[in-house]
């Protein structure tokens, strides 16, 4: 290790990796909205499920899309809300071998408790970042969960 060049270790270490960056940044501002939903015995990442559980029907595919996120992992995290009996999967009405996922009443109810909590939490950080400084954030986050795979990436995993 110790005839690792050093600009690989700053890139491996956070310095100039984006990727880094942003996980950094959203373990952090997660560990903040989970403070504030632990109160109900939720994290963000169900807390964002169950909410959108709560305002429309999803596929466990549309959602995956939706949050961007992988549908083995999307599982995992749906399953603790199941077991909790806060969302429920039925077959799909075009394609009964689909499963349609929704809000229970439970779960709608534990929604509407939860947007305060979540409001705080929202506020509290608006409050640390500064709005303007929030508002670019979200600008560029947006801008950022829209980008393409670059072609090369794209033949890598080919």
């Amino acid at each position: 290790m110790r005839d690792v060049d050093a600009s690989l270790l700053s890139a491996q270490h956070g310095l100039d990796c984006t990727c880094f960056r942003l996980r950094q940044a959203t373990r952090r501002v997660s560990q903040i909205y989970d403070s504030y939903l632990g109160e109900l015995d939720l994290k963000n990442t169900q807390f964002t499920l169950l909410a959108h559980l709560t305002l429309k029907e999803f596929t466990i595919g549309e959602l995956a899309d939706w949050m961007v996120i992988d549908p083995t992992t999307l599982n995992r995290n749906l399953r603790y809300l199941q077991e909790r009996g806060l969302i429920e999967s039925a077959p799909g009405e075009r394609d009964r071998r689909e499963r349609c996922l929704k809000a229970t009443p439970a779960g709608r109810d534990l929604y509407k408790q939860a947007v305060p909590y979540w409001k705080a939490a929202q506020a509290a950080i608006r409050k640390a970042l500064s709005r303007e400084t929030s508002d670019q954030l979200h600008s560029v986050l947006l801008h950022a969960s829209k980008l393409d795979l670059p072609e090369e990436a794209v033949i890598a995993q080919n």
